[in-house]
């Protein structure tokens, strides 16, 4: 069994889609590690105001301390189809492949990825969601805390 951790302290939301700007809530982020240098899957779940595409674009940009150059694979216990992913500085990039089904505004996502390494932990670390259909980008700002709980899996 794997032991993960949500992580502690508050993050920021950013929310970048099509037309109107799109809310989140409930966002969770959870870890298998959270320990320097160990290479770890996390876990960021939410339940999206607005439908995601079968092509929709999601992005996580990590807080300081984080090495991302071995992040080459996402998943998703809830979107099925295939992810291409890719890594710009601070920020993962997972989109959808146009594989899966949509996924309806109110429905509970996660988007999974691996394998992240902390370098060092930051006292409060802010966390940038975002979600991008077709280029045109609006965004919306919401901020919310979460704490730190062991589970047996993600």
């Amino acid at each position: 069994m794997m032991s993960c951790r949500r992580l502690s302290s508050s993050f920021l939301i950013l929310l970048l889609i099509a037309g109107l700007g799109m809310a989140q809530s409930g966002l969770t982020v959870t870890a298998t590690s959270t320990a320097a240098g160990t290479p770890a899957v996390y876990a960021f779940s939410f339940t999206a105001d607005q439908e995601l595409s079968p092509r929709a674009e999601l992005a996580v940009v990590f807080p300081s301390g984080f090495d991302l150059s071995k992040v080459v694979m996402a998943d998703s216990r809830s979107m099925d189809g295939g992810w291409l992913v890719r890594v710009q500085g601070d920020t993962v990039w997972a989109q959808r492949s146009g594989l899966g089904k949509a996924m309806a505004a109110g429905t509970a996502v996660d988007l999974i990825l691996a394998a992240v390494v902390v370098e060092t932990s930051a006292a409060a670390p802010e966390w940038l969601l975002l979600h991008r259909e077709e280029n045109a980008l609006q965004t919306s700002r919401q901020r919310a805390e979460i704490t730190l709980r062991k589970a047996d899996r993600l």
